[in-house]
């Protein structure tokens, strides 16, 4: 598993694919609501505030899902 510099939650080292500049990575819901719940448990109120402030867009899709729903893609752009 890579580091989690993306703020998304751990992902596999090696990507399902590349396209042009994006990685694609296919991600079980399971692993994101995890990945969400502990970062809420490791963070006082204020501190999980400032994070969920910052990421709007995560705490949102995470809201909509639950652990039986379909695998979701994350798609990085990287930079040449």
């Amino acid at each position: 598993m890579l580091k989690d510099d993306l703020n998304v939650g751990l992902l596999p080292r090696w990507p399902l694919a590349r396209i042009e500049n994006k990685l694609i990575w296919v991600r079980e819901p399971s692993s994101l609501l995890a990945f969400v719940e502990r970062k809420k448990q490791s963070k006082d109120m204020q501190a999980w505030q400032v994070f969920e402030k910052e990421n709007p867009k995560l705490i949102s899709f995470a809201n909509s899902i639950t652990p039986d729903d379909n695998p979701y893609l994350v798609v990085t752009e990287i930079g040449f």
